[in-house]
């Protein structure tokens, strides 16, 4: 096995530092020059901020970074979930990053929810998460580890601004050794990267410039492009982001540490916006270049996190990491990976426009999606998948969506022992919400 010596990320804002960041951490020790070039035209758009979901504080903590200088360094706050508004068949629904009930008896909580308003009784998901309910109460309260607590059944995302949180990256990387490059252009040579007529010698390329990409070749658009305009307002402090729906597009509103930030995204934007064109690369990994982030594809905000889906590209990076021959075969597997995590990705935010046209013509796999649940309550899983169980769960009973039809084990249940076991688990809601207000 003959190794890497060299490895350059082009581009710059935080596709590139946390890309040299996860790198740093990973091969720390090991001889590796790192070079980022900061291509110019790269850096974060003023004012654009971004929701993170609970997988990246994991990756915080393997990177080494504090929670506390995250949230300072880049005007960060936590975030249980999203309200959204105008999109559910009766009424506004808060989507959050929790768990309604649990499973009783092997069967999916949300099945006795179908068989109480079977038998009359008002019942919502709502009640009995407890994720919903801190949200609203606007204190929050961290997420226990202990196994059986109703405290253990939500998490916690974080909102960043993306120029700080990749000035903080930045800083860590140059103080650990990453070398950092200038450059106005870039080409690819046959021993790495030409830069403004500099030579950045690389076995290895990241390409992490986003949409503008150093390989366009086999890139699939997916829909029309989407227009987006940041604006900035005063701070609004809430643990929820809000999705508010609009004639052509939405306006998403995340909540920061000094400021609130807003989107305003559609395929028609007043005012100066940038473009976005949903897409994929059918291959991110072509020879000894990998694209990385919005290099590698673009989702739309709707249904997706960009900063997962750069995390998404760098885990399997570090599980299928090359060596200087670069087999073909690592390549494959590393773009069917991260095609599968895109159309995921793309079902959840497809999702949402489906409850206006739930027969309409959407990819195999979301139409599968809706009539398993529609018809049963059977939530399809696939893998690759963004969201969990519960996620899909909460969107399609957000969207107003019920089963026809519950599942028949719930019947076969002794029915004093799930209602005591029902109230039970409000309950313990209730008590938890309590708590955290005293």
């Amino acid at each position: 096995m003959t190794r890497l010596r060299s490895i350059a990320i082009a581009g710059g804002g935080v596709d590139a530092w946390l890309s040299a960041a996860c790198l740093l951490r990973a091969l720390d020790g090991q001889g590796y020059a790192i070079t980022v070039v900061e291509v110019a035209g790269c850096d974060e758009p003023a004012g654009a901020a971004e929701a993170g979901l609970a997988p990246l504080r994991a990756f915080h903590a393997l990177l080494s970074l504090p929670e506390s200088m995250v949230l300072e360094a880049a005007d960060g706050a936590r975030c249980m979930g999203s309200r959204m508004e105008g999109f559910g068949l009766a009424g506004d629904f808060i989507l959050p990053y929790g768990e309604a009930g649990t499973r009783i008896n092997g069967v999916a909580f949300h099945h006795y929810i179908g068989w109480l308003t079977a038998q009359g009784r008002a019942a919502s998901l709502d009640d009995y998460n407890l994720a919903v309910q801190i949200a609203r109460s606007g204190r929050f309260q961290p997420p226990s580890q202990a196994i059986g607590s109703v405290r253990a059944t939500y998490t916690y995302g974080l909102n960043l601004d993306l120029a700080g949180y990749a000035r903080l990256l930045k800083s860590l990387c140059l103080h650990k050794g990453v070398r950092r490059v200038d450059a106005r252009a870039i080409s690819v040579t046959e021993s790495g990267l030409a830069c403004d007529g500099q030579a950045v010698a690389a076995d290895l390329i990241l390409d992490a410039t986003g949409p503008r990409r150093l390989v366009s070749q086999g890139f699939r658009p997916a829909g029309p492009p989407l227009q987006c305009r940041w604006e900035t307002e005063a701070q609004r402090p809430s643990l929820l982001n809000t999705v508010t729906r609009r004639a052509g597009g939405y306006r998403m509103t995340l909540p920061l540490g000094r400021r609130t930030a807003t989107a305003v995204i559609g395929e028609a934007v007043e005012g100066p916006s940038l473009t976005l064109q949903p897409g994929c690369l059918d291959a991110a990994w072509q020879g000894r270049i990998i694209a990385v982030g919005q290099a590698a594809g673009v989702s739309e905000p709707l249904g997706a996190s960009r900063l997962h889906w750069l995390q998404a590209g760098l885990t399997r990076l570090l599980a299928l990491f090359p060596d200087r021959n670069l087999y073909p075969s690592l390549a494959a597997e590393y773009n069917r990976l991260m095609r599968d995590t895109w159309d995921r990705q793309r079902d959840a935010g497809l999702a949402f426009r489906a409850v206006d046209a739930p027969d309409g013509d959407w990819p195999e796999s979301l139409k599968r999606r809706l009539i398993q649940f529609r018809s049963r309550g059977h939530v399809v899983q696939y893998d690759e998948d963004v969201f969990s169980e519960q996620d899909w769960v909460n969107l399609f009973f957000g969207l107003g969506w019920r089963p026809e039809r519950f599942d028949p084990l719930v019947l076969s249940q002794d029915e004093a022992m799930v209602r005591r076991t029902l109230d039970g688990m409000r309950a313990a809601v209730q008590k938890a919400v309590s708590e955290a207000a005293a």
